[in-house]
């Protein structure tokens, strides 16, 4: 079975800072017009909220790779595949996930995998009322 993110629609509030064209936008609109549903049974959460294996499983699914070496001081950079479109892709599948809506200048001052994961904690706690 393909392994594969696939968004419905793109939300470009979110996907600002990485799309600067609307031919960027077509080619997220193409990619999920054409793709297959993601699989999300190992997607998990502790009672504390995302933790990194989750986040590790997320970012597989994404990214279509298996094994990521990943910890909470990884940064996209250090990870080959994660360039700006499977950011955009990461991004909407988290917050379609975990029913959040991540603010535009938040996610332009994330450094790494810790802050990413520690976001979206807040926003899970804020929704929730923890």
């Amino acid at each position: 079975m393909t392994r594969r993110f696939c968004p419905e629609s793109v939300d470009l509030k979110t996907a600002h800072p990485f799309i600067s064209t609307h031919a960027q936008y077509e080619e997220i609109a193409k990619i999920a017009s054409e793709c297959q549903p993601l699989v999300r049974e190992r997607h998990f959460l502790t009672p504390a909220g995302i933790d990194i294996e989750a986040f590790r499983t997320i970012l597989e699914d994404v990214l279509e790779e298996e094994n990521l070496a990943i910890n909470e001081s990884t940064r996209a950079k250090d990870v080959p595949s994660w360039d700006s479109l499977n950011h955009v892709r990461l991004l909407v599948h988290i917050e379609r996930t975990y029913g959040i809506s991540f603010p535009v200048d938040s996610v332009e001052r994330l450094q790494n995998v810790g802050e990413l994961i520690g976001l979206i904690n807040h926003l899970m706690d804020q929704q929730t009322g923890r």
